[in-house]
C-alpha cells in the first residue's frame, strides 16, 4: 500500500510541476502585446516665463494615408481611413473624411508649462481597432499639424508618420495588428534576406510634436531726475510697434498692464494691430516712476517711442542696446529711441530719464563782495583814529 501510494505521489507531483512549468510559456503565447491605439505627443515648449498667449490657438491634426513613390525596399501600403477614429482626449473618437481633431492652447496651458520646467504636453490619439485590413504588410499614415495663431511657432517637421505592420497570428488565419511605429520621415523600410523587414528604427521614432511658444514683453518707464524735475509732471509717448509680415493676415491683440499707476482706468489694457496690417500706434502719458508693460510681442517685433521732453534733458537706457538708437530733436521737442533690424528677441526693459537741474546763481555773492571789502577798510580806519585819540589824551 504504501509503494502503492509513494508511486501515486511522485507521478502527481511530476504532472503538477510540468502543470506549473508550462504556465509562464502559455501566458507569453496568448498574451496581446499589440495595441491598435496610437498616442501622438505634442508638445509646447514655453520659451519665457514672463510670456502670455494673447489670443486662444487652435491646433488643428489632420491624417492621411500616405504614398511612398519608387519604394525599392519592403513594400508600404497606402493606409486605410475607413473605420479609422481619431481623438483629442481619448475618450470621444471621432472619423469619416476630413479625419481631423484639434487641441486648444490657452493661458491655462501657458502656465501649466511654465510650471513644468517650460514645457506643456498634450496628446492625440488614433484608433485603428475597426479598420479592415485585408493583406499582411506595412500600412503607412501621415499626420499632420496646423495653428490658427502665429504665436506658436510650429515643429520644424510639420508631418509625422505611422507605420501600421500588419501580419497573421501564429497557427492562424486572422489578420491582426502586430505594431505600430510613429516617425518623423517618409522614408523606405529596409528588406532582410527572408523578404521582411530588416527591423532597423526609423529617423524620428516616437517623437510627436514640438511646438514653441516665443514671444517677449516690453517695458518702458518713464523716469525724472534733478533738483527742478517735477515728480507729478506728465510726458506724453507715442508707442509705434511694427510685427514681422507673417503676422498681417490676421489681427493680433497684446495686453497692456501699467505699473505704479494712479489710477489703471486712464490707460488702455490692449493694443491691437488690424488684420491686414503690421503696424500699430498707441499713446500713453506717464510721469516719474511710471511703466508701460506690452506683452506678448512677437520674437522679430520693432517698435519707435517718441516722447515730448518739454524743457528737461531726455536720454535713455535699454536692457538690449542692438539696434537700439536714442535722437533728440531740438525743433518740436521730442527724444525718440528706435529698436530696428532684427527686433526683440528677449524681455526688454527700455527706461527714459528726463533730467532738470538748476544751478544756484554765485553772481550775488561776487557783486556786493567789494562794497563788503570798503565798509571793512572804513571800520578799520575808524578804529585806528579812536585809538590814536586816546593815546593823545
Amino acid at each position: 500500500m504504501n509503494k502503492k501510494f509513494s508511486k501515486v505521489m511522485a507521478l502527481t507531483i511530476a504532472l503538477v510541476m510540468c502543470l506549473v512549468m508550462s504556465l509562464p510559456a502559455m501566458a507569453l503565447k496568448n498574451a496581446d502585446t499589440t495595441n491598435p491605439i496610437v498616442k501622438i505627443p505634442v508638445n509646447l515648449i514655453v520659451t519665457n516665463e514672463e510670456t502670455t498667449i494673447n489670443e486662444t490657438a487652435v491646433l488643428t491634426f489632420n491624417v492621411e494615408a500616405a504614398e511612398l513613390a519608387d519604394a525599392t525596399g519592403f513594400k508600404i501600403s497606402k493606409g486605410i481611413l475607413e473605420g479609422l477614429k481619431i481623438s483629442n482626449n481619448g475618450a470621444d473618437y471621432t472619423t469619416g473624411a476630413p479625419l481631423t481633431t484639434t487641441l486648444t492652447v490657452s493661458d491655462t496651458e501657458v502656465n501649466a508649462a511654465i510650471a513644468n520646467s517650460g514645457t506643456y504636453t498634450d496628446e492625440i490619439y488614433l484608433d485603428f481597432t475597426e479598420v479592415n485590413f485585408v493583406e499582411p504588410g506595412v500600412y503607412r499614415y501621415s499626420i499632420s499639424q496646423d495653428c490658427d495663431n502665429e504665436e506658436v511657432v510650429l515643429d520644424a517637421i510639420s508631418t509625422r508618420y505611422i507605420d501600421v505592420y500588419v501580419g497573421y497570428g501564429e497557427n492562424s488565419d486572422t489578420l491582426e495588428i502586430q505594431g505600430t511605429i510613429l516617425h518623423s520621415q517618409n522614408e523606405e523600410i529596409v528588406t532582410n534576406d527572408g523578404g521582411g523587414t530588416a527591423g532597423i528604427n526609423p529617423a524620428g521614432k516616437n517623437d510627436g510634436f514640438t511646438n514653441t511658444l516665443d514671444n517677449y514683453t516690453l517695458t518702458i518707464t518713464n523716469t525724472v531726475s534733478g533738483n527742478q524735475a517735477s515728480r507729478t509732471d506728465d510726458f506724453k509717448y507715442v508707442v509705434e510697434i511694427t510685427l514681422p509680415g507673417q503676422y498681417a493676415e490676421d489681427s493680433q491683440t497684446f495686453n497692456v498692464r501699467v505699473v505704479n499707476a494712479d489710477d489703471d482706468d486712464t490707460y488702455p489694457n490692449s493694443i491691437t494691430v488690424a488684420a491686414g496690417s503690421t503696424t500699430v500706434s498707441q499713446e500713453f502719458s506717464l510721469h516719474h516712476n511710471q511703466s508701460i508693460v506690452i506683452e506678448g510681442l512677437p520674437a522679430g517685433a520693432t517698435y519707435v517711442i517718441k516722447e515730448v521732453y518739454g524743457d528737461y534733458a531726455p536720454s535713455y537706457t535699454s536692457t538690449d542696446e542692438d539696434d537700439t538708437t536714442g535722437v533728440k530733436e531740438q525743433a518740436d521737442k521730442t527724444y525718440t529711441v528706435t529698436k530696428s533690424g532684427e527686433g526683440i528677441s528677449s524681455n526688454t526693459v527700455v527706461r527714459i530719464n528726463n533730467d532738470r537741474t538748476g544751478t544756484i546763481p554765485t553772481g550775488v555773492i561776487l557783486t556786493v563782495a567789494p562794497f563788503a571789502a570798503l565798509m571793512l577798510l572804513g571800520a578799520a580806519g575808524i578804529v585806528v583814529i579812536f585809538r590814536k585819540k586816546s593815546k593823545a589824551m
